[in-house]
């Protein structure tokens, strides 16, 4: 979903969805809540791996003795 956002928008960050940066015609226009809500899901699910990974790297290093 992401990368689909990305391709089409030029960022999947909902931040950076901007009326006049998205390349929308005028009827898809009015959908640009919809969009904004997809791709704020979408960075959420995001950052919510990331971090997942991040812990879990992180207590696989604590358990090997090599935390800090």
């Amino acid at each position: 979903m992401a990368q689909a956002l990305e391709q089409r928008f030029g960022s999947a960050d909902p931040r950076d969805l901007k009326t006049e940066n998205l390349r929308l015609g005028p009827e898809v226009s009015a959908k640009l809540d919809r969009i904004k809500d997809v791709a704020r899901m979408t960075d959420r699910a995001q950052r919510a791996e990331l971090s997942r990974q991040y812990e879990l790297k992180r207590s696989l290093n604590k358990g090997l003795g090599l935390g800090r």
